[in-house]
């Protein structure tokens, strides 16, 4: 719950003398930077507004001061099997290290400098890794998903059994990891141990390249039909035709899935109970489905043939943004899925060219509003959770606190959801921490929330 706070003043009036410059419309491009070669991955945002992009021989680094944008560094990645270099988005961590997968088969750490921090050889190929509030990297290799601790150290690795086409696992709210196997045609949860908790069947067809998680913890994935499913495997229900989705799914402010249609590209909007209420554009280009993202007020932005389309939840076309460059027929530039600045800034790649465009709605507060749900692609729901809450045999309360170690959480109550107060700071040394009010014993009921600081 997010508190609002306002203000009404009666009788006043305020006059400017000062003109206010016009401001950009939506759609409007405030600069371009051209990588020089096909852009590959979706492109991952730093704290410092750095961008980073994949091209198919390496990592850029580009400098974004708003208004205009530089090469800051390039890493290179040598060739692989298939004659390609880099291939997964970038996952950013807390502490600015950037982590991707190449063809090579490595997982790399970057520091922000684009130095190399480690390598570790995972004979993956083309899956993104996500990081956990823990800070252990999950990252899918040769027949195994792999948990590596910051420092490039193996934490544990389980068996999946995909052999050359690989996904990007999903970080659920208490820490479980979803990963859906192309090979395989399943989807798996494993504690963060390592432990596998369930597998299920996709019986239909592939899936996407990445789960989405709501709220409440339920995973969405596109394999031929869209499936969501409980924490605990329970399939809740699957919408659309046996070979009808393929596209790594993300969730608006009113609960409702977008989703790539395979083949068509076509995006899809099915509700939070498994209707489908519409769809629209189409592309008949090759590449793999990719993802749309959702701004705080349930735009929808979405790269499809040679544009970067923006529509509203009913699915209607609000403006296009059509690259200058078009190639020939049945070649498309749009490959990779857009993201969503801090200020409302649209990042997106069409060909070798990266455009920001111009927008001021924020990312939407929803429970994954974009691939890999925020602009760093750690493939997990930032927000800080209180979870399991008990009272004690003392009558206080007690529950789980998950958020990002390292970070300092304000622990707020209330008895009537308007008046907060904080009993006390939480630094965040363990993911789960065990939280207790030990003044709760006076009430008979709060409500809590977090912070962070």
């Amino acid at each position: 719950m997010t508190a609002v706070k306002s203000k009404l003043v009666v009788g006043a009036v305020m006059v400017s003398c000062f003109s206010v410059a016009a401001q950009p419309t939506p759609g409007t491009v405030l600069w371009t930077y051209d990588a020089g070669e096909t852009v590959i991955s979706s492109p991952a945002l730093a704290s410092d507004g750095a961008v980073y992009v994949g091209t198919y021989s390496g990592l850029q680094a580009i400098t974004n001061n708003g208004s205009s944008a530089s090469a800051r560094w390039t890493f290179g990645v040598a060739v692989g099997v298939n004659d390609t270099g880099q291939a997964s988005s970038p996952a950013v961590g807390s502490d600015g290290t950037i982590y991707f997968g190449g063809k090579d088969g490595n997982l790399y750490a970057l520091n922000p400098g684009g130095s190399r921090k480690w390598t570790l050889q995972a004979a993956g190929a083309g899956g993104s890794p996500a990081t956990a509030l823990d800070n252990a990297i999950y990252f899918e290799g040769f027949g195994k998903l792999y948990s590596f601790t910051p420092g490039g150290t193996t934490n544990w690795s389980a068996t999946i059994a995909d052999c050359g086409n690989f996904s990007s696992p999903s970080i659920g709210p208490q820490g479980s990891i979803f990963i859906g196997s192309w090979e395989q045609r399943t989807l798996r949860a494993f504690g963060p141990d390592g432990t596998q908790k369930w597998i299920r069947d996709l019986i239909y067809s592939n899936p996407g390249d990445s789960a989405a998680i709501g709220e409440n913890g339920t995973i969405y994935i596109s394999a031929g039909p869209m499936y969501a499913f409980t924490p605990d495997g329970t399939n809740l229900w699957s919408a659309g035709g046996q070979s009808q989705f393929d596209g790594p799914p993300v969730i608006g402010r009113d609960g409702t899935i977008y989703v790539a249609g395979w083949g068509s590209h076509a995006l899809y909007a099915v509700t939070a109970d498994g209707s489908i209420s519409w769809n629209a554009l189409f592309s008949g280009s090759r590449v793999p489905s990719t993802a749309a993202a959702v701004d705080s007020q349930n735009m929808i932005y979405y790269c499809v043939s040679n544009s970067v389309w923006a529509l509203n939840s009913q699915g209607q076309i609000q403006w296009a943004f059509t690259a200058a460059y078009q190639p020939l027929p049945g070649i498309y530039l749009a490959n990779t899925s857009p993201a969503i600045g801090p200020d409302g800034t649209i990042y997106a790649a069409l060909g070798t060219v990266l455009y920001a465009i111009y927008n001021t709605n924020k990312l939407a507060d929803s429970a994954w509003p974009m691939y890999r749900q925020n602009a760093r692609h750690t493939g997990k729901i930032e927000k800080p959770l209180l979870q399991q809450p008990q009272k004690r045999s003392d009558a206080n309360f007690q529950f789980q606190l998950y958020a990002q170690l390292g970070q300092t959480q304000l622990i707020q109550t209330s008895t009537d959801l308007a008046a907060w107060i904080s009993p006390t700071n939480v630094a965040v040394t363990n993911v789960p921490m065990d939280v207790v009010d030990l003044s709760a014993s006076n009430f008979p009921s709060r409500f809590y929330r977090t912070v962070s600081q």
